[in-house]
């Protein structure tokens, strides 16, 4: 039996190599796509079960030599497999929007507030995509901390909810926003869990979510560019300044940023200088950054990576390990429309699935549409390959997770892994659906295509 799972794994791994595709870490790719969406800034991208979602922000028309800035509502989904970008057209959407907060959850995107036509937003929209379809939520009446609030963020927990940190409150003469509030997305009702102090407030600001911490910096508080970072206890409301040791980013607001495991990750944004003018004047100078960087909530410490575009307002999302995808910003020539991938040299092989000595792989989040399972597969003989292994689910248990590394069924139910941890090396890896000649109604799964991740 050892030499069966010895040649087993033996196997799998020659399959693995077999397909090698090395990118290095902490790299910048552009992608090259032959359809794209518009250029745009204050926009916003999501991952959701192997794809990627860009929906609203603002784009700049030009007509006879006059330029207006447009509003937009369109969905965009990119396919990292082929580097695709396809517009969605569902059948009906949100107003369009920007300055809005997006957030993920059981497989479905969620859009709060923003800016319209009209004035400021304080409604609540859930998009499927298994159906391509947006339905409008309750907001939770008088009791929303949307009315008015502009460049919050919203962050998924594990919980149920999402939750809202900082912004600006253009009422009060942009006064800026220093509460936490809890969106219940079954109920739809919202609780304020913190109040932190003035001092720690801001908005345009990066924000992640890692246990019961929500982890939020940088941004901007009136008139002052951040470079701090809080913590704020979910369960006990407490906002803690975090205490970061070694190197740190200079001030930065409204820089794309994303988060996955215990990491931030943010390039670009704006950062400010303040100097003085014949020793009487203080003068601020605001100028496009392309420096990137990864916050680790664990330990509390910075790490520069290489640097990407220059651009500020632009949007990122996680897209599969440790890979994440950019797209669009105000740089110094105008809006952008750029798609660009960075490879982080990060280890967030904690929420990946791994396989152990006798095969069996367990799956710590598999999406199937709207609903997660942490799983088991267990190998079975491979009826028409000699020591080769197919895989069973052997038990499946539904969870709530906001892991960005679940794996995801699509309509096949054919398995893409962003991530399995095979003895200490990461794969990207696929695992088509496999018609068992002697089981035609049952589900089995072999190894497909597969990538080393650096």
């Amino acid at each position: 039996m050892k030499n069966n799972h010895f040649f087993g794994l033996t196997f799998l791994l020659v399959i693995l190599l077999a397909f090698n595709h090395m990118v290095l870490a902490d790299s910048w790719q552009q992608v090259q796509t032959t359809t794209t969406p518009e250029a745009r800034q204050y926009h916003s991208l999501d991952y959701i079960n192997g794809k990627v979602y860009l929906f609203g922000g603002e784009d700049v028309s030009s007509r006879e030599y006059v330029s207006r800035r447009i509003i937009l509502n369109d969905l965009w989904q990119y396919d990292e497999g082929n580097s695709t970008w396809s517009e969605k057209r569902p059948p009906s959407s949100p107003n369009s929007r920007k300055y809005h907060a997006t957030a993920t959850a059981n497989g479905k995107l969620y859009v709060f507030g923003g800016y319209e036509e009209a004035g400021v937003a304080s409604d609540v929209w859930e998009y499927t995509p298994d159906t391509n379809t947006w339905v409008q939520l309750e907001v939770g009446g008088n009791d929303s901390p949307l009315y008015n609030r502009l460049f919050f963020d919203a962050t998924a927990g594990d919980d149920g909810k999402i939750y809202i940190s900082g912004g600006m409150d253009v009422t009060t003469g942009n006064v800026t926003l220093s509460d936490v509030w809890a969106y219940d997305i079954t109920t739809h009702g919202w609780t304020r869990v913190a109040d932190c102090s003035s001092s720690q407030g801001r908005y345009g600001h990066v924000a992640a979510i890692s246990g019961r911490n929500l982890t939020m910096g940088m941004g901007r508080r009136d008139e002052t560019v951040l470079g701090d970072m809080v913590n704020v206890d979910l369960d006990t409301g407490v906002c803690t300044t975090i205490p970061v040791q070694g190197p740190v980013p200079d001030p930065t607001k409204f820089p794309a940023f994303t988060s996955t495991g215990d990491w931030i990750v943010f390039s670009g944004g704006t950062n400010q200088t303040i100097s003085q003018s014949n020793q009487k004047a203080t003068v601020s100078t605001f100028s496009n950054s392309s420096t990137t960087w990864l916050f680790n909530t664990q330990t509390n410490q910075w790490t520069q990576g290489s640097d990407g575009p220059a651009q500020n307002a632009g949007a990122a999302a996680y897209s599969g390990y440790n890979r994440f995808l950019f797209f669009g910003g105000n740089t110094d020539t105008g809006y952008s429309n750029e798609t660009w991938v960075y490879t982080a040299d990060i280890d967030n092989a904690s929420s990946c699935a791994s396989i152990d000595a006798q095969l069996n792989i367990n799956v710590l989040c598999i999406a199937l549409g709207s609903s997660q399972y942490q799983a088991n597969l267990t190998p079975v003989t491979h009826p028409e390959n000699a020591g080769g292994y197919l895989w069973q689910v052997s038990s499946a248990a539904p969870i709530s997770s906001n892991n960005n590394n679940c794996a995801n069924f699509d309509s096949q139910y054919n398995i893409s892994f962003p991530c399995v941890n095979v003895y200490g090396t990461i794969y990207q890896v696929e695992l088509p659906r496999y018609n068992h000649p002697n089981d035609p109604s049952g589900f089995y799964w072999t190894v497909g295509a597969a990538t080393p991740v650096p």
